[in-house]
Order: C-alpha cells, then structure tokens, then sequence
C-alpha cells in the first residue's frame, strides 16, 4: 500500500508515539507494581510493630480508648492536580503539609508587584506596595494561626503515653510511609488511564490514515 509523502509521514509519526505510549505503560506498570509490593510490606511491618507494641504494653494500653474520633484532626493533605501526557490529562496525588499555600500566595503577590506597568504613576506603585503589605500581613497573620493550631494539635504517638516503646514509633512511621505509597499508587493508576484513552486516540488515527490511503 502506498501513501502519499504527507500522508505517510503522519502516518510514520502516529505509528512512532504509540510505541513510545506503549514504552511508557510498561514503565508505569513496573513502578506500579514496585510500589504496591513496597505498600504491603510497609503495611505487614505497621501491623506487626503494633502488635509487638500492644504484647509490651498491654493491650488495652493501645486502643480506641486512648483517642476520641470526633476530636481528630487531619495532620495530612492531598494536593490534587493534572499532568499532560501524550495530549492527555491526568490526575496526580502529592502528600503536602498544611501551610504550603501561605507561602505560595505571597510569592504569588510579590510577582504580580514585580511585574507592574514602569510607566506607572509613583502613587500607583506606592498604593500596590501598601496593598501588599496589608496582605502579607493578613498572610503571616493567617501562617501564625495555623501555625499555632499544629502546636497545640497533639502527636497521636503521645495518646498512648509520654514514654512509649520503640516499636510503636516504628509503627507509626510505616503508616506515615503507607499515606506517601497510596498517593503514588493513585497517580500510577490514573496516568495508566491517561495512557490507555492516548493509545485509543492514536489507533484511531492511525486506522483512519489507512482508510484514508486505501481510497485514494
């Protein structure tokens, strides 16, 4: 079947980004699969270090009677965002702390005064400046306050006493680590969606160039 030089080169340049989307699923599968052996081995660790903990200090030593659920407070955030790939958006899964954003948007502030008209009037640049020190004042206002409520929010660690064995540490630093794991797993998943929607796309444009070059 012959094509027309136009035609055969988007066709050449199709055929080239579905071996590498192919290429990318086998990479995105073995990080998959690393990361949930890696999960249920951290989970298995957890567990164990748990009960090894409850065995030392007695069982009802470490148990729902030592925290009140409805008093709980979330010490982690998920930030939600997309990522293009191959024409393809898909969503992504970060663990981040809960004051990231105050630094963010006064950064955000400082570029905007930055990026000002020279041609503006000294008033102009006098009222921007004292626009933005009234809102990096309220910024840091907000940062102390948040900050403040993480100082009294209290390490779940200390629920079940002051001196704990070294195993129960361990075992809450394996969930910690188990939070990190599932936001990565999330984003291996999704972007092997991402990959599967860009691979149907490019079938089809492939088949239609051969539709194409088969009539004419």
């Amino acid at each position: 079947m012959t094509m027309p030089e136009n035609v055969a080169s988007e066709y050449h340049e199709v055929c080239g980004e579905l071996d590498n989307i192919t290429l990318k699923v086998f990479d995105v599968l073995s990080q998959l699969n690393e990361t949930r052996q890696s999960l249920e081995s951290t989970l298995k660790d957890g567990y164990f270090l748990m009960s090894k903990a409850r065995y030392s200090m007695g069982n009802k030593s470490v148990s729902t009677v030592q925290y009140n659920e409805k008093e709980m407070v979330a010490s982690a955030l998920v930030d939600v965002y997309t990522e293009s790939m191959f024409d393809t958006d898909a969503f992504k899964f970060e663990l981040t702390g809960p004051n990231d954003t105050t630094t963010a948007e006064i950064d955000k502030e400082k570029t905007a005064v930055r990026k000002r008209n020279i041609k503006s009037t000294v008033d102009d640049v006098t009222r921007g400046i004292e626009e933005l020190n009234v809102k990096k004042d309220e910024s840091d206002l907000k940062s102390k306050e948040s900050k403040s409520n993480d100082d009294n929010t209290v390490d779940p660690i200390k629920w079940f006493g002051v001196l704990v064995p070294q195993a129960l540490k361990q075992s809450q630093a394996c969930f910690k680590k188990v939070l990190t794991s599932s936001c990565e797993i999330s984003s291996l998943q999704n972007e092997l969606m991402a990959l599967k929607h860009a691979y149907k796309d490019k079938m089809k444009q492939k088949m239609s160039l051969q539709a194409n070059s088969a009539e004419t």
